[in-house]
């Protein structure tokens, strides 16, 4: 089976896009299965999916030639991408008509669809919030489909550490912190007894990335700058605490039992914010000054029993072998 995937990214839209396709993708291989990025962005590209992830430009020509079984699509509904152009159901529609199998990996409710199967690991995900052309899709809704990569799920499996008191922090926005929000979450372990790392994603903008240098020499803290790490995984395993924006990786700490201080910087992950909330599962802040920031830090900091409740009930709203199930039913539906 070749599987295609059109996936984007940059520091506007956000990695996360192309981070899902580069996990799904490694999953099919892994299974025999020839895989190929149609991508209009190359470079983020190129920064994110591995060299086994054959990447095409002419992503027009590529889909009017029609030599995929399967057509994978990942695009943000408001983006600088095709999405600019078209609406979410015009442009499932268009991609339809060049593949036999449409699987949409789709991010947001409340919209029409047109695909075979549909991919929404939210955890507010719920099938009355969609409608759809043509034959109803084969929906995968819910936190037992979200796409987490093999270095999560591995560790998802063991017991996380537990140091009483916190001895490590982790700052980490994701593959690109469009807001600039790095720099106020820094701030905030002023005068701390911590060792903290700070993970500079691929998308970071260079005045971001100059900004969260100056924050690391002007704040009274233990700072560690880490530059798209390999061991990505390992450094969210391994905090006691952490400060993440609201994107994928608020839901890989969950996997990980990690206490979460979630920030909401875009208004597309006000759902998400709403949900954890509902299940106390994360410190959510909507401000994202260094005073909010601080506050709900002394809260993790100082209450072990607020530690302990996030690290238990996080783990209840999410299933790291959600790519399986995922990849079963692209096969099925190829079959």
């Amino acid at each position: 089976m070749h599987v295609a995937f059109r996936a984007d990214g940059s520091s506007d839209i956000g990695m996360g896009h192309l981070v899902r396709t580069r996990t799904l993708s490694a999953a099919l291989r892994r299974r025999g299965h020839e895989t190929t990025l149609l991508t209009k962005t190359p470079e983020a590209a190129a920064a994110v999916a591995p060299a086994a992830l054959r990447a095409r430009e002419d992503v027009e020509t590529a889909l009017r030639a029609g030599a995929f079984d399967v057509l994978i699509v990942d695009l943000p509904s408001e983006s600088k991408s095709e999405t600019a152009e078209l609406g979410s159901l015009e442009l499932y529609e268009r991609l339809a008509a060049h593949t036999e199998a449409l699987v949409v990996v789709e991010d947001y409710v409340d919209l029409t669809v047109h695909c075979d199967l549909l991919i929404n690991g939210h955890i507010y995900a719920e099938r009355d919030a969609y409608d759809w052309t043509g034959s109803e899709p084969t929906w995968l809704l819910g936190g037992d489909y979200l796409i987490f990569d093999e270095a999560i799920r591995s560790l998802a499996d063991r017991a996380p550490p537990w140091r009483e008191p916190p001895e490590r922090g982790l700052v980490a926005m994701g593959g690109s912190d469009v807001s600039n929000v790095t720099p106020a979450a820094m701030r905030a372990f002023d005068d701390r007894n911590l060792a903290v790392d700070v993970v500079v994603g691929p998308g970071f903008a260079p005045s971001n990335r100059e900004a969260i240098r100056r924050t690391a020499e002007a704040v009274d803290c233990r700072f560690s700058l880490h530059d798209d790490p390999d061991d990505l995984a390992s450094l969210m395993f391994e905090a006691d605490v952490a400060v993440s924006a609201l994107g994928l990786m608020a839901y890989e700490f969950l996997a990980l039992r990690t206490p979460m201080i979630g920030a909401v910087i875009a208004p597309d992950q006000r759902p998400k914010a709403a949900a954890l909330r509902e299940a106390d599962t994360a410190d959510i802040v909507d401000d994202t000054g260094t005073a909010s920031f601080r506050a709900a830090l002394d809260t993790l900091l100082n209450d072990p029993d607020r530690r302990r409740t996030l690290r238990n009930r996080g783990r209840k709203l999410v299933d790291p072998d959600g790519v399986d199930r995922i990849v079963d039913e692209i096969e099925r539906l190829a079959d």
